[in-house]
């Protein structure tokens, strides 16, 4: 029998965690005489996730990362559904979305209109 194929993966992040969980749903479905896969995944913070987490300030809940989770994002959607994390995940309710930003200590609350940091309308421009 053939030695297992070593797949190094860099990062536990979102992305890295993925490529794993792929890999190895492969691994699991390739043919008996095929080679198997050896996976080492390396992360150098104390946790997995990658940017995204979220921390409780006061009583606000709050996504960090640079785009935390969108769930418009239907290929993030489909994955937390195939690994059972649907029924965990809660949306915003719409009487609380706004965005803020963390600076000096506190939060700034940016005006509505804002995608991405980027104005939908023009009133947001110059607010």
């Amino acid at each position: 029998m053939n030695r297992p194929l070593r797949v190094a993966i860099v990062g536990g992040g979102v992305s890295g965690l993925t490529v794993a969980y792929r890999l190895e749903q492969a691994n699991e479905n390739s043919p008996g005489d095929r080679e198997q896969l050896e996976i080492d995944l390396f992360e150098s913070s104390e946790r997995l996730g990658g940017k995204i987490h979220s921390v409780r300030v006061d009583e606000m809940l709050m996504e960090m990362g640079a785009e935390s989770f969108l769930s418009r994002k239907q290929a993030g959607v489909e994955l937390c559904k195939e690994l059972g994390l649907l029924e965990t995940m809660r949306g915003t309710r719409p009487e609380n979305k706004k965005t803020f930003v963390w600076q000096d200590g506190k939060m700034h609350r940016l005006p509505s209109g804002l995608t991405g940091f980027v104005p939908g309308n023009i009133k947001s421009l110059f607010s």
